[in-house]
């Protein structure tokens, strides 16, 4: 069964290596705008216009919601600012419509976040407020503690910690100890309070994993001492795990020592255990973007370039592309292009692999192949991508498909030609037949 591993939203930092699950694509801080050539500047709108109404015919309010939200983002990342902005607001009215109050307040959490990203601080607070006076009302429900504690981390990125750290340590009263409410303490600097929570999760996995997620965050803000000790009190509750299990742990812990640059430390790998590639691509990461390409090089050969694909790899925060794009870092664009053509040829050949799943990956080496200069390749896969999303029979999959596929020519300011708006066309008339 293909599922792709997803974690609550306030555990999200990159610095932890915990991966974003939000309704809107990238950060707006630096937008990137969209540049069309002359003659065809509609091209993009177009093809907006046309997600915009398949995401009227999802009869889920929600996803309906969600969906409003990327379409907002994708907007402002373009220049549409107003344009953006009315989506968005059209996205918490259809949220409001939504019989989940936690849903409602869901939403508005993430509406928080594109406020914020574009500098409107007192709409996002006012949005941001009326979120926590839904949430505070929910009793005894863990997905709103993990709502609460998302909107407390944007309370601090607004200015009031005091707040913030209120409704923190009001989860923490309520015996709310997960990883989410340790990463929020830890980000906040309250190292101390952050490992009180880590130490009372009762699942040693998942206690393991949340230290070293801690001790990663502490690496990001320069706090190598401590970091180094609460990787070694991981490090000893690693060993007492069955050797079969400590392997679900390597991942983290290596991040955690390939952040400090303790690379002897990262690399104690067992090199059969079923994830060492990820444990590898990690390594190699983190020492590219700290200038070690000697380092990036022993952590990439032979294990990345000679890695088996299969089924496994479609569920981890490793992916091929991100793999692909660690071999351009390296300047290795044979080795990059090669992984993606076995990678492209084992998704043409797995029918059992899901929509979603072949449209974020064909989406994804396309933005690489961009990267390489070979805008023809990409535009390939992007156009396979559009297939996939037209032999879709549920509307939600097309519409989460589109979006994915219009977020990278935004990204990437490719232009969206009568051949991109024929496919759109298309996949908007089969979700109004069905």
């Amino acid at each position: 069964m293909f599922t792709r591993r997803t974690f609550v939203k306030s555990a999200v930092y990159a610095g932890a290596g915990i991966f974003i699950v939000e309704p809107f694509l990238g950060p707006l801080t630096a937008l990137a705008h969209y540049m069309q050539p002359k003659g065809s500047d509609t091209g993009i709108e177009r093809l907006f216009n046309h997600i915009y109404t398949m995401i009227q015919q999802n009869p889920d309010k929600y996803r309906m919601a969600l969906n409003m939200q990327t379409l907002a983002s994708l907007n402002i990342r373009c220049g549409n600012r107003q344009k953006g902005l009315g989506f968005l607001s059209e996205a918490i009215e259809m949220a409001r419509k939504e019989k989940s109050h936690l849903k409602y307040a869901s939403v508005l959490n993430s509406a928080v976040k594109i406020y914020y990203d574009i500098g409107e601080k007192v709409k996002a607070i006012e949005t941001a407020s009326e979120s926590f006076k839904i949430l505070s009302r929910e009793t005894n429900n863990e997905s709103a503690d993990i709502e609460i504690v998302d909107n407390a981390m944007m309370i601090d990125r607004l200015g009031d910690r005091e707040k913030a750290l209120w409704r923190l340590d009001e989860r923490y009263k309520n015996g709310f100890l997960t990883p989410s409410l340790a990463y929020a303490y830890a980000d906040l600097g309250f190292y101390d309070k952050s490992m009180e929570v880590a130490h009372r999760i009762t699942h040693d996995m998942v206690k393991i994993r949340a230290m070293a997620n801690i001790a990663e965050l502490c690496a990001n803000k320069g706090e190598v001492e401590i970091a180094l000790n609460i990787l070694s009190q991981a490090e000893a509750l690693r060993s007492r795990l069955e050797q079969g299990r400590r392997s679900g742990v390597f991942v983290d812990i290596t991040r955690a020592y390939a952040k400090l640059g303790d690379w002897d430390g990262a690399f104690i790998i067992d090199p059969y255990a079923w994830n060492s590639e990820e444990c590898y691509y990690w390594i190699a990461t983190h020492a590219v973007n700290a200038g070690r390409m000697d380092v990036a090089r022993k952590a990439t050969y032979p294990a990345l370039a000679d890695i088996r694909i299969d089924d496994r790899w479609l569920t981890f925060s490793f992916t091929f592309p991100k793999a692909a794009g660690l071999f351009l870092s390296l300047g290795d664009p044979y080795n990059a292009a090669a992984l993606l053509k076995r990678f492209m040829e084992y998704l043409e050949e797995n029918t059992r692999v899901p929509t979603y799943i072949c449209v974020k990956e064909f989406s994804d080496s396309a933005a690489v192949f961009i990267k390489m200069g070979k805008q023809e390749e990409a535009l390939h896969l992007l156009h396979r991508a559009f297939n996939k999303v037209a032999a879709e029979e549920n509307v939600a999959t097309k519409i989460g498909g589109l979006i994915k596929i219009a977020g990278v020519y935004v990204d990437n300011r490719l232009p969206v030609g009568d051949k991109e708006l024929a496919y759109a066309e298309g996949i908007l008339a089969s979700c109004v037949k069905a």
